[in-house]
């Protein structure tokens, strides 16, 4: 039995979806309440889709619905783009519900619609229905088209760099080929994928990498490999990757140290994935631990609890008719009744094993079936061979003596070997982990370089906005004040009663313009009542300057206890992405919104402007834009762009105050 090979089919599955899908109903709610408030209708068709994604898990029928009313919605506004989107992310909903005739009808109308739009324009989208076609003929065992429409996803993102969608149609391929047997090709889109993943630089995509070139080292039984590997994938892992990845993770990892004979890691390993799988209540990942481990109880001659496993797997398979995971128990069932003298229930047991499989059964099991009838036939004859056997032990000790002693020299140049491999193996742990503490001391180094500066210059900012304040708007108060005291002592000629009038509202703007910039240097709404109240002040301030329409929304914030110097961080980052909205987009409507839930506040700013390209923007050498990233990392924040020409932009900062 070949431990690796069911794990493809769990790999396949796991990249049956192209895109993420969430169910989080908090973020539901958020999204409804948004749609009540006037929205651009890009925007709202946007929010709708998101929304409709986020019922997937909760209520099938739900999001089924949603996706009606979008489509809907883009019909009446002449917007075909959201239509064929929303085409195109439902029938992933269908897919997961095995309703593949309902898929092809989704992907044929969204291709319908995205054909017939500009290429450039809608790329990641047309690249995207067709890894979905080529998903849909994997699961129809179409290999043919399933290939033909693989490779048009991949030429399409390398036309147009669209690297996300590159590095999912890379994976699908590399399963394919997997499935097919074709281990050369499979290894050229493994390390195309992990390159990609590398160069993405995220963990979700980084842990999909290593663990694909961790799962081919493992199908071609190089298991130092492809361990080596899989610790990598180990550091990015997350409970908040699919269920299947996760799965795929610890089975692989599993069978690898079952391939090095590392029975008690493997065990370890097929645990964790028999106890997960059972707290999600999926038979198929059920079956397939318990059989796993039956199997490696069997190979460490542990009969007693691989019988108990490989039984349990064999009831589970019954019910749910899972013939693979049934095929597997009936052979290893056999196997073990075999090595422990129960040759009659091993030959019934591999006779159905056998009535399972293929008409083609290779030479080898055929020699297995005959051996062990040979051995029940004989099983009577057994009494006669240990008394010839008894005759023969006293020789059998005299050789035994002997081989003893060469058995101890051997054991003892293993041991010597296996020693230097141990050190060996501790020195170059302990250099990785002086290497990974460098690389941890520069990074704080960095950050707190940052934090200086930053603090420095708000520090700066508070002591300008105060001797401002307390300072030249005193002196100019007073100045004010006594002109005002000798105005009507004065005589005048009228023309010079005009001009001193012109010279006190001179003043009196001067005044003003100080205060506001005193004010816009350190906010004393900030200071006093806290973040969420000067983020409504500053939003209305921009309003009043009739410079853009700006929406703010705030969920959680009310009770929010948020550090005094994150919460200038914060407003400093959303002071900077307005003056860019209003400064670079041509925006005429602009979204701010603020997230508080547990230890996580998530900043996001939408407009309806023109739009810009992502890697170029990225790239820019300008200030606000490096002072809005400076601030990110201060926070140990991370964020998230999106953005196309003529459409828009949304930028989303997500930041853990829990830091």
């Amino acid at each position: 039995m070949k431990p690796l090979r069911i794990l493809n089919l769990l790999l396949i599955f796991a990249l049956a979806l192209n895109r993420p899908v969430s169910a989080q109903q908090p973020l539901a709610d958020s999204i409804e309440k948004l749609l009540r408030t006037p929205l651009p209708d890009s925007m709202r068709l946007k929010d709708m889709i998101r929304l409709a994604m986020y019922y997937e898990q909760v209520d099938a029928g739900k999001a089924h619905e949603k996706y009606a009313e979008a489509r809907q919605l883009a019909d009446k506004k002449g917007l075909p783009f959201y239509k064929g989107l929303s085409y195109s992310y439902e029938n992933i909903l269908y897919s997961v519900h095995g309703q593949y005739q309902q898929v092809q009808d989704n992907l044929d109308k969204a291709y319908a619609i995205f054909s017939r739009l500009p290429e450039g324009a809608v790329a990641k989208e047309l690249a995207g229905v067709y890894c979905d076609y080529g998903n849909l003929y994997k699961n129809r065992n179409d290999t043919r088209k399933a290939a033909e429409y693989y490779f048009k996803s991949v030429a399409l993102g390398e036309k147009y760099g669209i690297k996300k969608s590159l590095l999912a149609t890379y994976l699908n391929l590399s399963a394919l080929f997997q499935n097919l047997g074709q281990l050369p090709d499979q290894k050229v889109y493994v390390d195309r994928a992990l390159s990609l993943a590398k160069e993405l630089n995220k963990p979700k995509y980084l842990f999909q990498g290593f663990l694909f070139k961790g799962h081919y080292y493992s199908e071609t039984a190089e298991y130092a490999d492809a361990l080596r590997y899989l610790d990598s994938a180990g550091q990015y892992f997350s409970e908040n990757w699919e269920f299947n990845e996760r799965q795929t993770y610890f089975m692989t990892k599993a069978s690898t140290y079952q391939g090095l004979r590392r029975y008690d890691s493997a065990i370890h390993y097929f645990k964790i994935s028999y106890d997960r799988a059972s707290r999600g209540n999926s038979p198929w990942n059920i079956t397939q631990a318990l059989v796993k481990l039956g199997y490696v109880y069997l190979l460490e001659k542990k009969y007693r609890p691989g019988e108990q496993y490989l039984d349990k797997a064999l009831e589970a398979a019954l019910k749910d008719s899972i013939v693979l995971f049934e095929k597997e128990a009936y052979e290893s069932l056999a196997r073990l009744y075999s090595e422990t003298g129960r040759y009659k229930d091993a030959y019934q047991y591999y006779k159905t094993f056998h009535a399972l499989t293929d008409s083609l059964v290779g030479t080898e099991k055929k020699k297995f079936t005959l051996d062990l009838q040979t051995k029940y036939e004989t099983d009577k004859k057994e009494q006669e061979i240990r008394t010839l056997q008894a005759e023969q032990h006293v020789q059998q000790l005299e050789l035994q003596q002997k081989n003893v002693w060469n058995a101890i020299l051997v054991s003892a140049g293993a041991l010597l070997l296996l020693l230097g491999a141990l050190l060996y193996r501790n020195h170059r742990q302990k250099q990785r982990l002086q290497q990974q503490r460098i690389n941890e001391l520069e990074t704080e180094k960095k950050l707190t370089a940052t934090e200086a500066v930053l603090k420095g210059e708000e520090q700066e900012r508070a002591r300008l906005a105060k001797d401002l304040h307390d300072g030249l708007s005193g002196m100019l108060s007073g100045a004010k004040y006594s002109l005002q005291s000798m105005e009507g002592s004065l005589i005048m000629t009228a023309d010079n009663h005009l001009a001193f009038q012109r010279g006190m509202d001179m003043l009196d703007s001067s005044i003003k313009e100080m205060r506001r910039v005193a004010q816009n240097m350190m906010p004393e709404a900030l200071i006093r009542f806290g973040l969420d109240t000067a983020i409504n002040d500053y939003c209305t301030e921009i309003n009043k300057s009739g410079a853009v329409t700006l929406v703010y929304q705030s969920i959680g914030m009310e009770n929010a206890d948020i550090p005094q110097s994150d919460a200038i961080a914060v407003y400093r980052i959303i002071q900077e992405l307005t003056n860019n909205i209003i400064k670079h987009s041509g925006a005429s409507q602009a979204l701010v919104q603020l997230l508080h839930e547990g230890s996580r506040l998530v900043i996001n700013v939408e407009d309806n402007g023109k739009g810009f390209d992502n890697p170029t923007f990225e790239r820019s050498p300008g200030m606000g834009w490096q002072n809005i990233r400076s601030r990110i990392e201060y926070l140990k924040g991370k964020y998230e762009i999106q953005s196309q020409a003529g459409k828009g932009a949304s930028i989303n900062v997500e930041i853990n105050l829990s830091k």
